[in-house]
């Protein structure tokens, strides 16, 4: 029983293989053959075969067959198998390819990018990434870099060590790049540090939450016409600084939580920008004065 079910699973796994070569194309021309040397098992043990006058099937028909049959197909496997292993890895390094940007036209606007600029926005603590593969805008974050204090340090400054960089300065770099968002939250930018911004017509995203911002700063902000979003939490703006924003016709929106911001002021803002949701966080309700109790009379008969 054993050796049967071998024999049984040995010949179909050879028969799927013969039926994909046959819809390939690729069927040898001694397949024929080779198929009649195998041939037909007929059904029952040897003993019952003898005993039908048939000739009981050798124990090595079965190997010399399956080796013959392999033979003929053998080479037409094989080819078959690296053509399929060449298209798979050339496949894998077109994928590889694109994903890591190393051809079209991603690579060339990688190259555009000046080397001396990112490495003084790292001097900085900045971290300067494209948006995305052949897009030439770009994005520059350093809020991981640096912190109120400055830049961030893992180790204390040595002696006679000299002062890291500050960052206001250092934001005129970013003149050169095709910006189109800037995160500085909870950095030690000041207002001289964004009188650089005025010039980036393209930056659509600004973080300054978490900063010492006040209104003499959204002076600069005042011809950024692509901004798109703008947050302000926890600075020192107030009602004033916010007519700067007036003409920022395609800002959508604006955060003003723990600002100087007034309701008043927030709203007048949103008559000039009806499709920005200008966002002053949670308000504490005002108290509703309690009506003064009428003095009583003198009289209390009265």
């Amino acid at each position: 029983y054993k050796s049967s079910m071998t024999w049984k699973t040995t010949r179909n796994t050879l028969a799927v293989r013969v039926l994909s070569h046959r819809f390939a194309g690729k069927l040898p021309d001694d397949f024929a053959a080779a198929r009649l040397h195998v041939g037909s098992r007929p059904a029952g043990p040897p003993s019952r075969l003898a005993n039908q006058g048939a000739r009981p099937r050798r124990r090595s028909d079965t190997p010399i067959a399956i080796a013959q049959l392999q033979a003929s197909c053998g080479e037409t496997r094989h080819a078959s198998l690296d053509e399929e292993k060449e298209d798979s890895m050339r496949s894998a390094l077109i994928v590889i390819s694109l994903t890591l940007g190393l051809v079209g036209p991603g690579l060339a606007q990688e190259a555009e990018l000046d080397s001396a600029v990112v490495e003084k926005i790292e001097e900085l603590g900045g971290r300067v990434m494209r948006v995305a593969q052949n897009d030439p805008g770009v994005e520059v974050s350093f809020h991981l870099g640096r912190n109120r204090d400055g830049l961030r340090r893992h180790d204390a400054p040595k002696p006679g060590e000299p002062e890291p960089p500050a960052i206001d300065d250092g934001l005129a770099a970013l003149g050169s790049l095709e910006l189109v968002s800037l995160h500085l939250g909870g950095t030690d930018v000041t207002d001289a540090g964004l009188s650089h911004l005025a010039g980036l017509t393209s930056l659509k995203r600004l973080h300054l939450e978490n900063t010492g911002i006040t209104d003499a700063g959204l002076v600069h902000l005042a011809k950024l016409e692509e901004l798109l979003y703008l947050n302000l939490y926890q600075t020192e703006v107030s009602d004033a600084g916010l007519s700067h924003l007036q003409g920022l016709k395609n800002l959508k929106n604006l955060y003003l939580w723990q600002t100087n911001v007034t309701p008043e002021g927030a709203a007048s803002l949103k008559e000039s920008l009806t499709e920005c949701d200008v966002d002053l966080g949670w308000q504490e309700p005002e108290e509703a004065e309690e009506p003064e109790e009428a003095e009583e009379s003198a009289d209390p008969d009265a």
